[in-house]
């Protein structure tokens, strides 16, 4: 990591838990000393982090959320955030962070492949869109930001670490339903030619 990098993490980990438990120090040398007040404010210089208080640290990320993960089972969700992916194999897929009511979060891609669709089908209906033959379907990350849905989360184990994971196929709508979808084009509208952007979002 670079010292940029390094150093404006430094500062965003600072200022989400407290400042009080923190002490920055500086490497001169072959040691550390104390970060004066300019350099606690540039982190210009290599910078490391001491944790006075470990505990404090760990009650506060508890307290804001998001940094617990979703337990094995049955739960609504909302797409927190999304962006788009291409894998390896030049697959086209979504990235979502997915939270439900407590703030437990869990990562999910969803690809779309010849394969997968049926499970991109499974997503699209949770969604609120209801995909017709030779209808054209667009996912979007601005598309189902803010969306719900019923999944269930199980646990894999990866590299020696359990790892929680939506499991597939287990797209479900949500008790209240979303909102009606947009983003899809008709048979017709595909057979005319119409881009996705003539679609409103």
């Amino acid at each position: 990591m670079g010292d940029t990098r390094h150093a404006r993490f430094v500062a965003l980990a600072a200022n989400l838990f407290g400042a009080e438990n923190f002490a920055l120090q500086i490497k001169c040398g072959d040691g550390l000393r104390p970060a004066s007040p300019n350099e606690s404010k540039g982190f210009r210089d290599m910078v490391r982090v001491v944790f006075n208080d470990v505990a404090a640290v760990e009650a506060k990320a508890t307290e804001r959320g998001g940094f617990e993960p979703l337990p094995p089972g049955s739960h609504e969700i909302t797409i927190k955030r999304c962006e788009e992916k291409t894998s390896s194999n030049n697959n086209d897929g979504l990235k979502m962070l997915l939270e439900d009511h407590k703030g437990r979060t869990v990562w999910d891609t969803l690809w779309v492949t010849e394969k997968s669709k049926t499970n991109v089908l499974r997503f699209a209906q949770a969604m609120g869109c209801e995909p017709v033959s030779g209808a054209e379907l667009f996912l979007t990350p601005e598309s189902v930001e803010g969306r719900r849905a019923l999944v269930t989360v199980v646990e894999e184990e990866y590299d020696g670490k359990l790892t929680a994971r939506v499991e597939y196929m287990s797209w479900m709508p949500p008790a209240v339903p979303n909102p009606a979808w947009s983003t899809v084009l008709t048979p017709a509208e595909v057979a005319s030619g119409v881009a996705p952007d003539d679609i409103p979002f």
